[in-house]
């Protein structure tokens, strides 16, 4: 089936039956469930296993079957509870137009999931005094921007001034280096003097990917072998860019009207050392593992990645990420030694439903229902344009919304209005307010994300 884009990565409306097809495709759902083993922990669930266990599979199955029915649910899901993986699925296409499905070896971009992981390779070569946190950050770069009062620990903790982004979007199609992003950086400038506010920074991420190449004299890719993915036999999570050939790649898709659509054609390299990986459930789990069993570091590293580099989330530890229509998480309960993990390819989706109700029914919990997708209303186009423009959070994090064949359009997918100034998007799966000044412009976009509060961005202009 030959298939028009817009520049959105839009499907055309006179398309829509192909993405009625897709979305169909999506309801399937496999759940495989297993003690972990050395390999992928795949297989079926074992003969003596407890009732207590199979009730809590159906309990969770009942619980995600009807996001997976509204189609915005694609990727792989595993729970476990100390050293046994009690819950494996698999939902959705790793690609739509090929019809080739998700599984436990589909590799997807894990976003945000790469910082812990590379932070956790900076804080080996502290160990091995090959790097330290109050290194300048003039000792690895030179003529970086404040280089002499930027340390180490201020890029690894989002202090350090760097903007979120120093790239344009036409830049991010093609392959790109730490090297580069240093420069961009360097053009750009910072946003304030090192250490005195706190600004969420992939591209901070990437000058510390940067730092990695020159105290381990290799590539970021080959550091984080030696450093991390090796030793913990993460054997299928890498940093590739465009031009490699990664076998089993997810292709990467968000919401669109009727289901998801193709996201916009991207080289994931230029988030290197902060957004860049491709990983595997499994790979990201036996991550999980590594942390929760304090394996990798020693006492002294864990106690820096932990306390002084602020990793520690408290009772619960919580790693997240999307970009480009790929969403993942880990959500670590310590106490308990329960762990969720989901790597996928249709941005967060509902991602946020399942890191609610997936722990509360393991733990013993009745959590509400999961939360299906509002009826959305009818707005006129002219009503819909006032909602356009860039919005952007405290910490540099933007939002640009764009209004295409009638719709608008958020970072990973449709947002459809409830009523006027108040939306649902799709992609994030929360709803949406748009607030007014006194002269009735818009001024703010606000999400409402249940159990995490609101998200107000500003928007420019």
């Amino acid at each position: 089936m030959c298939r028009r884009r817009s520049e959105l990565g839009a499907v055309e409306p006179s398309k829509r039956d192909g993405v009625r097809m897709a979305a169909a495709g999506l309801a399937a759902l496999l759940v495989v469930a297993g003690p972990l083993s050395g390999g992928a922990g795949s297989g079926s669930p074992p003969a003596a296993e407890t009732a207590p266990v199979e009730d809590l599979r159906r309990k969770l199955d009942a619980f995600i079957a009807p996001l997976v029915a509204d189609g915005f649910l694609s990727g792989n899901l595993l729970v476990s509870r100390g050293d046994e993986v009690i819950y494996r699925a698999s939902y959705g296409l790793a690609d739509i137009e090929h019809g080739v499905p998700n599984g436990p070896e589909t590799r997807f971009c894990v976003a945000s999931l790469s910082k812990p992981m590379t932070a956790v390779a900076a804080v080996r070569l502290v160990e091995r005094e090959r790097l330290g946190l109050d290194d300048p950050v003039s000792r690895w770069i030179e003529d970086f921007p404040s280089g002499d009062a930027m340390t180490v620990e201020d890029v690894l903790t989002h202090r350090a001034g760097i903007p979120h982004r120093v790239t344009l979007p036409i830049e991010e199609s093609r392959p790109m280096t730490s090297a580069e992003i240093v420069a961009r950086v360097r053009a750009k400038g910072l946003l304030y003097e090192p250490g005195a506010e706190r600004t969420y920074s992939s591209a901070g991420y990437a000058v510390l990917a940067h730092i990695i190449e020159r105290a381990t004299g290799t590539d970021y890719d080959s550091a984080m072998r030696e450093l991390v993915f090796a030793p913990l036999g993460m054997d299928a999570t890498a940093h590739v860019d465009a031009r490699g050939i990664v076998p089993r790649r997810a292709a990467p898709y968000r919401a669109g009207p009727e289901g998801l659509i193709n996201a916009t054609l991207k080289d994931m390299s230029f988030l290197v050392g902060g957004g860049s990986l491709v990983s595997t459930i499994d790979d990201v789990h036996r991550f999980a593992r590594a942390y929760l069993d304090r394996e990798l570091l020693t006492a002294r590293g864990w106690e820096i990645f932990d306390d002084r580099l602020g990793w520690d989330r408290g009772d619960v530890t919580r790693w997240s990420g999307a970009s480009n229509g790929f969403g993942a998480f880990l959500d670590i309960h310590e106490a308990s030694r329960l762990t969720v993990a989901f790597t996928g390819n249709a941005g967060l989706g509902a991602l946020q439903e399942l890191r609610r109700g997936v722990p509360a029914i393991v733990l013993g919990e009745d959590p509400a229902p999961a939360r299906r997708i509002p009826r959305a209303v009818e707005l006129p186009e002219s009503t819909l344009r006032d909602y356009e423009g860039t919005y952007t959070r405290d910490d540099g994090v933007t939002i640009d919304v764009v209004l295409s064949d009638g719709f608008l359009y958020s970072n990973d997918g449709v947002i459809h209005p409830l009523r006027e100034d108040w939306f649902f998007s799709r992609g994030y799966y929360t709803e949406v307010e748009f607030t007014r000044g006194d002269d009735g412009r818009i001024r703010e976009m606000v999400l409402h994300i249940e159990g995490l509060g609101t998200r107000v961005y500003q928007r420019a202009g």
